[in-house]
Protein backbone atom coordinates (compact mmCIF):
# COMPACT_ATOMS: atom_id res chain seq x y z
CA UNK A 1 0.00 0.00 0.00
CA UNK A 2 0.99 2.82 -1.09
CA UNK A 3 1.16 6.62 1.16
CA UNK A 4 0.85 9.30 0.00
CA UNK A 5 2.77 12.69 0.21
CA UNK A 6 -0.09 14.48 1.83
CA UNK A 7 -0.83 11.76 4.48
CA UNK A 8 3.06 11.09 5.37
CA UNK A 9 2.97 15.20 5.69
CA UNK A 10 -0.11 15.17 8.09
CA UNK A 11 1.72 12.20 9.92
CA UNK A 12 5.02 14.54 10.82
CA UNK A 13 2.74 16.96 12.51
CA UNK A 14 1.84 13.76 14.87
CA UNK A 15 3.23 13.63 18.14
CA UNK A 16 5.90 10.72 17.32
CA UNK A 17 4.56 8.02 19.82
CA UNK A 18 0.92 8.58 18.27
CA UNK A 19 2.36 8.61 14.51
CA UNK A 20 4.17 5.48 15.68
CA UNK A 21 0.80 3.61 16.36
CA UNK A 22 -0.75 5.35 13.45
CA UNK A 23 1.98 3.34 11.20
CA UNK A 24 1.43 0.15 12.90
CA UNK A 25 -1.92 0.27 12.22
CA UNK A 26 -1.38 1.14 8.69
CA UNK A 27 0.79 -1.79 8.37
CA UNK A 28 -1.75 -4.03 10.20
CA UNK A 29 -4.46 -2.89 7.78
CA UNK A 30 -2.05 -3.12 4.87
CA UNK A 31 -1.11 -6.68 6.23
CA UNK A 32 -4.80 -7.92 6.42
CA UNK A 33 -6.69 -5.54 4.03
CA UNK A 34 -4.05 -5.72 1.08
CA UNK A 35 -6.42 -5.30 -2.19
CA UNK A 36 -9.57 -4.96 -0.17
CA UNK A 37 -8.75 -1.35 1.22
CA UNK A 38 -10.83 1.23 -0.96
CA UNK A 39 -10.34 4.09 -2.08
CA UNK A 40 -13.43 5.57 0.15
CA UNK A 41 -11.67 3.57 3.34
CA UNK A 42 -8.54 5.47 2.76
CA UNK A 43 -10.02 9.16 1.87
CA UNK A 44 -11.75 8.34 5.75
CA UNK A 45 -8.27 7.03 7.31
CA UNK A 46 -7.05 10.04 5.78
CA UNK A 47 -9.51 11.87 7.56
CA UNK A 48 -8.78 10.68 10.30
CA UNK A 49 -5.35 11.09 10.47
CA UNK A 50 -5.89 14.80 9.72
CA UNK A 51 -8.19 15.27 12.52
CA UNK A 52 -5.62 13.73 14.93
CA UNK A 53 -3.31 16.07 13.79
CA UNK A 54 -5.33 18.90 14.22
CA UNK A 55 -5.97 17.71 18.07
CA UNK A 56 -2.70 16.93 18.58
CA UNK A 57 -2.15 20.82 17.52
CA UNK A 58 -4.68 22.48 18.96
CA UNK A 59 -3.54 20.34 22.25
CA UNK A 60 -0.32 21.55 21.95
CA UNK A 61 -1.49 25.10 21.64
CA UNK A 62 -3.36 24.75 24.53
CA UNK A 63 -0.47 23.38 26.36
CA UNK A 64 1.38 26.18 25.10
CA UNK A 65 -1.36 28.40 26.81
CA UNK A 66 -1.36 26.90 30.40
CA UNK A 67 2.59 26.65 30.19
CA UNK A 68 2.32 30.81 29.61
CA UNK A 69 -0.90 31.13 32.12
CA UNK A 70 1.62 28.61 34.65
CA UNK A 71 4.73 30.97 34.19
CA UNK A 72 2.44 33.97 34.63
CA UNK A 73 1.27 32.01 38.00
CA UNK A 74 4.24 31.40 38.97
CA UNK A 75 5.34 34.96 38.57
CA UNK A 76 2.67 36.38 40.65
CA UNK A 77 3.51 33.41 42.94
CA UNK A 78 7.08 34.57 43.48
CA UNK A 79 5.95 38.62 43.50
CA UNK A 80 3.53 37.75 46.78
CA UNK A 81 6.09 35.45 48.48
CA UNK A 82 8.28 38.51 47.80
CA UNK A 83 5.51 40.40 49.19
CA UNK A 84 4.84 38.39 51.85
CA UNK A 85 8.46 38.40 53.10
CA UNK A 86 8.11 42.06 53.14
CA UNK A 87 5.37 42.03 55.23
CA UNK A 88 6.96 40.08 57.36
CA UNK A 89 9.97 41.81 57.89
CA UNK A 90 7.15 45.28 58.62
CA UNK A 91 5.84 43.04 60.97
CA UNK A 92 9.41 42.15 62.77
CA UNK A 93 9.79 45.80 62.81
CA UNK A 94 6.62 46.51 63.55
CA UNK A 95 7.15 44.30 66.83
CA UNK A 96 10.71 46.15 67.86
CA UNK A 97 8.54 49.14 67.83
CA UNK A 98 5.77 47.64 70.10
CA UNK A 99 8.13 46.54 72.70
CA UNK A 100 9.69 49.67 72.80
CA UNK A 101 7.11 51.34 73.01
CA UNK A 102 5.67 49.37 75.52
CA UNK A 103 9.34 49.56 77.52
CA UNK A 104 8.55 53.24 76.94
CA UNK A 105 5.24 53.15 78.34
CA UNK A 106 6.41 51.03 81.51
CA UNK A 107 8.89 54.15 82.09
CA UNK A 108 6.33 56.31 81.46
CA UNK A 109 3.80 54.82 84.11
CA UNK A 110 6.89 54.59 86.57
CA UNK A 111 7.71 58.15 86.20
CA UNK A 112 4.13 58.52 86.02
CA UNK A 113 3.98 56.94 89.97
CA UNK A 114 7.04 58.76 90.79
CA UNK A 115 5.05 62.14 89.94
CA UNK A 116 2.09 61.65 91.88
CA UNK A 117 4.19 60.43 94.93
CA UNK A 118 5.71 63.91 94.27
CA UNK A 119 2.34 65.51 93.70
CA UNK A 120 0.88 63.95 96.59
CA UNK A 121 3.95 65.32 98.91
CA UNK A 122 3.76 68.82 97.85
CA UNK A 123 -0.17 68.52 98.23
CA UNK A 124 0.65 68.02 102.13
CA UNK A 125 3.43 70.40 102.11
CA UNK A 126 0.58 73.17 100.76
CA UNK A 127 -2.04 72.26 103.34
CA UNK A 128 1.07 72.46 105.84
CA UNK A 129 1.98 75.79 104.24
CA UNK A 130 -1.41 77.16 104.40
CA UNK A 131 -2.15 75.97 107.76
CA UNK A 132 1.11 78.09 108.66
CA UNK A 133 -0.29 80.86 106.96
CA UNK A 134 -3.41 80.78 108.64
CA UNK A 135 -1.54 80.65 112.13
CA UNK A 136 0.46 83.69 110.85
CA UNK A 137 -2.74 85.85 109.59
CA UNK A 138 -4.14 84.81 113.37
CA UNK A 139 -0.95 86.33 114.32
CA UNK A 140 -0.60 88.75 112.18
CA UNK A 141 -4.31 90.08 113.26
CA UNK A 142 -3.41 89.63 116.53
CA UNK A 143 -0.57 92.07 115.96
CA UNK A 144 -2.65 94.36 114.27
CA UNK A 145 -5.05 94.44 117.27
CA UNK A 146 -1.66 95.05 119.60
CA UNK A 147 -0.45 97.84 116.76
CA UNK A 148 -4.07 100.05 116.71
CA UNK A 149 -4.07 99.45 120.76
CA UNK A 150 -0.58 100.97 120.79
CA UNK A 151 -1.29 103.48 118.14
CA UNK A 152 -3.85 104.67 120.74
CA UNK A 153 -1.75 104.73 123.88
CA UNK A 154 0.54 106.78 121.73
CA UNK A 155 -1.86 108.83 120.69
CA UNK A 156 -3.22 109.12 123.97
CA UNK A 157 0.13 110.03 125.66
CA UNK A 158 1.11 112.21 122.55
CA UNK A 159 -2.61 114.29 123.12
CA UNK A 160 -1.65 113.99 127.38
CA UNK A 161 1.72 115.20 126.25
CA UNK A 162 0.30 117.83 124.16
CA UNK A 163 -2.36 118.78 126.38
CA UNK A 164 0.32 119.01 129.16
CA UNK A 165 2.25 121.27 126.86
CA UNK A 166 -1.06 123.52 126.20
CA UNK A 167 -2.12 123.92 129.84
CA UNK A 168 1.71 124.70 130.67
CA UNK A 169 2.08 127.26 128.41
CA UNK A 170 -1.66 128.89 128.39
CA UNK A 171 -0.75 131.37 130.99
CA UNK A 172 2.33 132.69 128.64
CA UNK A 173 0.48 132.94 125.59
CA UNK A 174 -1.37 136.66 125.81
CA UNK A 175 1.99 137.86 126.88
CA UNK A 176 3.96 136.18 124.30
CA UNK A 177 1.45 137.19 121.38
CA UNK A 178 1.82 140.61 122.34
CA UNK A 179 5.85 140.25 122.50
CA UNK A 180 6.41 138.61 119.56
CA UNK A 181 3.52 139.72 117.46
CA UNK A 182 1.75 142.97 118.61
CA UNK A 183 -1.53 140.91 118.97
CA UNK A 184 -3.47 142.19 121.86
CA UNK A 185 -5.46 139.03 122.97
CA UNK A 186 -8.65 139.18 123.96
CA UNK A 187 -9.86 135.82 124.53
CA UNK A 188 -7.60 132.42 124.86
CA UNK A 189 -9.31 128.79 124.46
CA UNK A 190 -8.26 125.32 123.38
CA UNK A 191 -11.43 124.60 120.82
CA UNK A 192 -13.07 122.68 118.29
CA UNK A 193 -13.87 124.47 115.21
CA UNK A 194 -16.62 123.31 113.23
CA UNK A 195 -17.42 124.09 109.45
CA UNK A 196 -20.50 124.33 107.72
CA UNK A 197 -20.14 120.36 106.75
CA UNK A 198 -20.00 118.94 110.55
CA UNK A 199 -16.19 118.01 110.21
CA UNK A 200 -14.73 120.11 112.83
CA UNK A 201 -10.62 120.60 113.72
CA UNK A 202 -9.45 120.99 117.19
CA UNK A 203 -7.42 123.85 117.68
CA UNK A 204 -4.64 123.43 120.97
CA UNK A 205 -4.22 127.14 121.42
CA UNK A 206 -6.48 129.90 120.16
CA UNK A 207 -5.95 133.81 121.02
CA UNK A 208 -8.01 135.88 119.54
CA UNK A 209 -7.31 139.80 119.83
CA UNK A 210 -6.73 143.42 117.96
CA UNK A 211 -3.36 143.21 115.41
CA UNK A 212 -2.96 146.50 114.14
CA UNK A 213 -6.89 147.92 114.14
CA UNK A 214 -7.65 144.21 112.64
CA UNK A 215 -9.10 140.88 113.92
CA UNK A 216 -6.14 138.59 114.70
CA UNK A 217 -5.47 134.59 115.38
CA UNK A 218 -2.75 133.09 117.24
CA UNK A 219 -3.39 129.24 116.11
CA UNK A 220 -0.63 126.82 118.06
CA UNK A 221 -0.11 122.99 117.43
CA UNK A 222 1.15 122.00 120.71
CA UNK A 223 3.93 118.47 119.83
CA UNK A 224 6.57 117.14 122.29
CA UNK A 225 9.20 116.55 118.61
CA UNK A 226 6.89 117.63 116.25
CA UNK A 227 7.99 116.08 112.81
CA UNK A 228 7.19 116.49 109.10
CA UNK A 229 3.72 115.25 109.40
CA UNK A 230 2.94 117.33 112.08
CA UNK A 231 3.97 120.24 110.09
CA UNK A 232 2.11 119.08 106.86
CA UNK A 233 -1.47 118.24 109.08
CA UNK A 234 -0.79 121.63 110.72
CA UNK A 235 -0.67 123.33 107.51
CA UNK A 236 -3.69 121.53 105.98
CA UNK A 237 -5.99 122.58 109.09
CA UNK A 238 -4.79 126.27 109.11
CA UNK A 239 -5.96 125.81 105.04
CA UNK A 240 -9.72 124.78 106.47
CA UNK A 241 -9.31 127.59 109.42
CA UNK A 242 -8.64 130.76 107.34
CA UNK A 243 -12.34 129.67 105.26
CA UNK A 244 -13.91 129.92 108.58
CA UNK A 245 -12.21 132.56 110.60
CA UNK A 246 -12.20 135.88 109.51
CA UNK A 247 -8.89 137.93 109.98
CA UNK A 248 -5.09 137.29 109.62
CA UNK A 249 -3.68 133.76 111.00
CA UNK A 250 -0.68 133.45 112.92
CA UNK A 251 0.28 129.95 113.04
CA UNK A 252 2.91 129.03 115.97
CA UNK A 253 4.07 124.96 116.05
CA UNK A 254 5.31 124.30 119.27
CA UNK A 255 7.39 121.71 120.77
CA UNK A 256 10.32 120.89 123.10
CA UNK A 257 12.79 119.90 120.40
CA UNK A 258 13.26 120.09 116.98
CA UNK A 259 15.23 117.94 114.65
CA UNK A 260 17.05 120.48 111.71
CA UNK A 261 15.94 118.12 109.06
CA UNK A 262 12.21 118.99 110.22
CA UNK A 263 13.29 122.79 110.67
CA UNK A 264 14.90 122.88 106.96
CA UNK A 265 11.62 121.31 105.66
CA UNK A 266 9.22 123.42 107.56
CA UNK A 267 11.46 126.56 106.10
CA UNK A 268 10.83 125.08 103.12
CA UNK A 269 8.00 124.20 102.84
CA UNK A 270 5.63 126.38 104.79
CA UNK A 271 7.66 129.06 105.12
CA UNK A 272 4.55 131.17 107.18
CA UNK A 273 4.27 128.51 110.36
CA UNK A 274 6.73 129.58 113.11
CA UNK A 275 8.74 127.40 115.01
CA UNK A 276 9.04 127.39 118.71
CA UNK A 277 10.84 125.66 121.28
CA UNK A 278 8.58 125.84 124.46
CA UNK A 279 11.52 127.13 126.52
CA UNK A 280 11.73 129.94 124.56
CA UNK A 281 8.24 131.27 124.37
CA UNK A 282 8.02 131.16 128.11
CA UNK A 283 11.61 133.34 128.23
CA UNK A 284 9.52 135.30 125.55
CA UNK A 285 6.84 136.13 127.25
CA UNK A 286 8.83 136.72 130.82
CA UNK A 287 10.72 139.19 128.29
CA UNK A 288 13.93 137.59 128.78
CA UNK A 289 15.63 137.29 125.49
CA UNK A 290 18.05 134.66 124.30
CA UNK A 291 20.55 135.80 124.46
CA UNK A 292 20.58 137.24 128.12
CA UNK A 293 19.30 133.68 129.37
Amino acid sequence: MEISVSLIRQLDQVDPDLRNILFAILEEFERQSKERVTKDEFRELRQTVHELAQAQARTEARMGELAQAQAKTEARLDSLVQRVDELAQAQAKTEARLDSLVQRMDELAQAQAKTEARLDSLVQRVDELAQAQAKTEAEVRKLAISHRELKTQVAGLSDSVGYGLEDRLMPYIPEYARLEFGLDVESLDRKNVIYPDGKYDEVNILARGSLDGETGYLVGECKAKPGKKDANRFASMLDRLSTVLEGRLIPVLIGYTFAPEVESYVSRKHPHIRLVKTYALEMRARGVRKDSA
